[in-house]
């Protein structure tokens, strides 16, 4: 895959006390009271200092705020915990069974009775928690809730939200919908494509454009962003990948003079397993100014996340979440 864009003082003080003994049986020698005790020798404090860093730290999740998929059908959905994030990181969760960190995760998820619903970097809805979900979901290997949905209307058409657990931080009620279109927005992506495939010295395709599976416009930071995914002889969804098929996702913003790439990825499915994304959401949840990206990815027989953080003008990876199928 191709991303582009980082002990002998003990034995005189017994010697010592032998001398006085003897001299006590002496009839010509005074006693005068004194008295013997042996002590050891005032503790320098490094003995406890050594202590403390054997001791085992104890058990602690990531710092942060847990992050969420919720996949809606109708009023009710289910929300996949996907990570801890907070500014400029993401961390991966435990899982529920491990035996120091999973009973702090239940704990956690146990606390939360609301999530506050994201579409398109906006504020679009609540969640109500009405319980933990133990198969089938967004990810059946991650923590996943129950939930009621309360959206705002005309977010019928959207597969997938971000979330985080109700707070009183206030957020924007935006557009949530996608933008307008703009063919020449929408062209770049097949440059950007195009640019990657030289790159790499990779097969052409007969047509660009007749690999591309999915391209969403997005709200940049100043002007339109886009995202693309592109497939040869390959399909975006969890199928098994021919033999010399690959994948390419791209980003880019408008610019006054031209759309530029923020983020490229190329993976050749065929040789080193599929793993194709797709632009899934973005939300700046750690409140910088600039907003993080997460992209849903598709391997065989499963699917995952990606989580970007931006980094000047380009996106980076930090963190890769891959889902088990359910059994």
């Amino acid at each position: 895959m191709t991303r582009f864009r980082a002990g002998a003082g003990w034995r005189g003080l017994l010697g010592a006390a032998l001398i006085v003994i003897g001299a006590a049986g002496c009839d010509n020698v005074a006693w005068g009271g004194a008295s013997l005790r042996l002590e050891a020798p005032p503790s320098s404090g490094d003995d406890e200092a050594d202590a403390d860093l054997t001791a085992p730290a104890p058990p602690s999740l990531p710092e942060g705020n847990l992050l969420f998929a919720v996949s809606p059908s109708g009023d009710r959905g289910t929300a996949a915990a996907i990570a801890m994030v907070s500014a400029g990181q993401a961390a991966g969760l435990p899982p529920l069974d491990n035996p120091r960190l999973g009973p702090l995760l239940a704990n956690r998820l146990a606390g939360i009775g609301e999530l506050t619903l994201f579409a398109g970097g906006s504020r679009v809805g609540t969640a109500v928690v009405s319980g933990n979900l133990e198969e089938g979901g967004v990810c059946a290997s991650l923590p996943q809730l129950e939930v009621g949905l309360e959206l705002r209307p005309g977010l019928s058409d959207v597969d997938l939200f971000l979330a985080l657990p109700r707070s009183n931080e206030l957020w924007g009620h935006g557009e949530a919908g996608p933008p307008p279109q703009v063919r020449d927005v929408r062209a770049a992506s097949l440059s950007m494509a195009g640019n990657l495939i030289n790159e790499v010295g990779a097969v052409w395709p007969p047509s660009i454009l007749g690999i591309r599976r999915d391209i969403q416009l997005f709200r940049g930071p100043d002007r339109l962003g886009v995202a693309a995914s592109f497939l040869y002889r390959d399909r975006l969804d969890t199928s098994p990948p021919p033999a010399g098929s690959y994948s390419i996702f791209v980003m880019g913003e408008e610019r006054p003079d031209s759309v530029h790439q923020t983020y490229g990825d190329f993976h050749r499915s065929g040789t080193d397993g599929k793993r194709a994304p797709r632009f899934l959401a973005q939300l700046d949840w750690d409140r910088d100014g600039d907003d993080e990206v997460v992209l849903e990815v598709f391997t065989e027989g499963q699917r995952g996340f990606r989580v970007l953080e931006r980094d000047g003008d380009i996106y980076v990876d930090v963190l890769d979440v891959l889902c088990t199928p359910p059994a």
